[in-house]
């Protein structure tokens, strides 16, 4: 088992940088020695270096699994890896950029040129808007900010 298995809450880049047979140096000293070398040349040295060395090895294993461990342990907790807030800011950085009374409403009028019974024809949503302007076209009682706000939208 590997030194740091049990209850570590190191992540797996600093367990390389402190292993005692440290992958990360090896690879340095790697590129440092062999500057012409092709990422894949480099990569067949390492792994050869890795396949005589089994502390090494063991270093790498643990690194690699240490960083899946991490990943999946966030999959299991957030549902599919993505934070729901970083979902949520993007879909609301998105709304933001709608301007809410040029909306193409489905009598075929933006939302600004349609009267208060008008939008109250259009559903529920948009009852608030109606009940705000009364038989006035919305465009004139309202302005995009404050339409935000009665549909509940992000500003």
């Amino acid at each position: 088992m590997h030194p740091y298995a049990e209850g570590s809450k190191q992540g797996a880049t600093l367990l390389a940088r402190n292993a005692i047979a440290n992958p990360r140096k090896v690879l340095l000293d790697l590129i440092e020695a062999h500057p012409n070398y092709s990422k894949a040349r480099l990569f067949e040295r390492f792994r050869h270096l890795v396949e005589d060395d089994d502390d090494l090895r063991m270093e790498v294993e643990w690194y690699f699994f240490n960083n899946c461990y991490g990943k999946a342990m966030q999959v299991k907790r957030n549902g599919n890896g993505c934070h729901k807030s970083r979902i949520e800011e993007a879909a609301n950085a998105i709304v933001r950029q709608i301007v809410v009374l040029d909306l193409m409403m489905p009598n075929g009028k933006k939302m600004r040129d349609c009267t208060g019974p008008e939008m109250r024809r259009f559903g529920t949503r948009f009852t608030a808007i109606a009940d705000a302007v009364g038989r006035k076209k919305v465009g004139d009682v309202l302005d995009d900010e404050k339409a935000r706000k009665i549909l509940k939208m992000p500003a």
